[in-house]
């Protein structure tokens, strides 16, 4: 039989280019629906089934295409595209970014990768992404780097940052490849700060407290007062004497430090000879101080004078200063040049150390006494101690 046919209530004929003519105006065609596990192993081209149970990729409607059972898909779906028109297909999850050239060719690069979900982060040079933008240089001769480029008509700026805009960025141009400024809003609130942090990657959550093991600095408001800046684990120390210690007569000799009060990277050792040692280049603050015990010199014979000094590597570096006392005023407090005047020597200078040098405090004094050789330094914290601050 050649012939169309025609199904319908009206006794209207084909259409002269079907086979088949179906026509309602309140009916469909009902598809054979299936158990997928009845029709898996038939592989007839074109054949089509309305799949309830079973189906690999859930029920619904499934053509056999000559090779895969192939469900019919609503709404959006993976895109297979190959890059450049040629190449192996990759498939494009909804939400990803692929770039079409002047020739409608699909291009695209892990170099460039939006990561929809769940996080909703931007990789550059990178298809796994850690933070919400990351840049990742893939050759090892150029610094990875984000570069902010205007026409050279010094017109070109970003907001300022002010009070009400976080982490704002102001760039400005001063003329062809000059660069004047680049600077960060701040909100007047302790929690809002500029930080540097040892922290890989970005946790969101509000920058540390000045003892935060992992902040390195950070610029911020503190008590509405704004711009304060925190060197949070710069270099520093501060060392005392806890126990008397006696002096040679006219010998300098270094102070046994043997107690601290902080030591922020463990650089100044409390073993004879105590003295820090720098685990960085830098310009460092030193401030020491002394005092003689006046007791032991109740029998001096001569005039003479206590000092201290900054050794740098063994090497006298800064004198302090040089408290003159008169053999013959004792311990008299009446007496200006009497010994409880001028016990009490100290010295204060910026040193500049590499890493590795070492800071050392020596003190001296050169009286002869009825009752030995030697004069005691005082112990406490409030008494003898030494003070090492990196500055820059």
């Amino acid at each position: 039989m050649q012939a169309q046919v025609a199904v319908n209530s009206t006794g209207a004929a084909p259409d002269g280019n079907s086979m088949l003519d179906v026509t309602s105006t309140n009916k469909g065609v009902l598809i054979p629906r299936v158990d997928y596990t009845t029709i898996s192993a038939l592989t007839t081209k074109g054949l089509l089934f309305y799949v309830t149970v079973h189906g690999p990729d859930g029920d619904g409607f499934y053509y056999y295409d000559g090779t895969n059972w192939i469900r019919l898909i609503d709404g959006t779906i993976p895109l297979a595209v190959t890059k450049g028109g040629t190449g192996t297909t990759t498939v494009f999850q909804t939400g990803s970014v692929v770039f079409v050239d002047g020739a409608g060719n699909y291009n695209f690069s892990p170099n460039f990768f939006w990561d929809d979900s769940p996080n909703q982060w931007l990789g550059l040079g990178t298809s796994v992404p850690i933070s919400n933008l990351h840049v990742f240089e893939m050759t090892n001769d150029i610094l990875p780097a984000i570069v902010i480029e205007q026409d050279n008509l010094s017109d070109g700026t970003l907001a300022a940052g002010d009070a009400s805009m976080l982490y704002s960025l102001l760039y400005s141009n001063n003329g062809v490849d000059t660069y004047d400024e680049i600077t960060t809003g701040i909100d007047e609130d302790d929690n809002h700060n500029f930080e540097i942090s040892n922290i890989a990657g970005l946790s969101g959550t509000a920058p540390g407290a000045y003892n935060d093991a992992n902040t390195m600095m950070r610029m911020h408001t503190e008590n509405s007062i704004p711009g304060i800046t925190d060197f949070n684990h710069q270099s520093r120390a501060r060392v005392w004497l806890s126990q008397p210690q006696s002096i040679p007569t006219a010998t300098w000799t270094q102070v046994d430090f043997d107690q601290n009060t902080y030591d922020e990277h463990n650089e100044f050792s409390l073993t004879v000879p105590a003295q820090f040692t720098a685990l960085e280049d830098g310009y460092y603050q030193v401030n020491a101080r002394t005092e003689f015990d006046v007791q032991v010199f109740e029998g001096l014979q001569t005039n003479g004078y206590v000092s201290i000094a900054i050794y740098k590597n063994g090497i006298p570096h800064s004198l302090g200063n040089n408290l003159q006392i008169d053999g013959g005023a004792g311990v008299l407090p009446e007496e200006p040049m009497s010994l409880i005047n001028n016990n009490a020597p100290n010295v204060s200078d910026v040193v500049y150390l590499l890493a590795g040098e070492t800071i050392s405090i020596w003190v001296y004094q050169d009286f002869t006494m009825t009752a030995g050789s030697f004069a005691d330094i005082r112990p406490n914290p409030e008494v003898t101690y030494a003070s090492i601050h990196k500055v820059s």
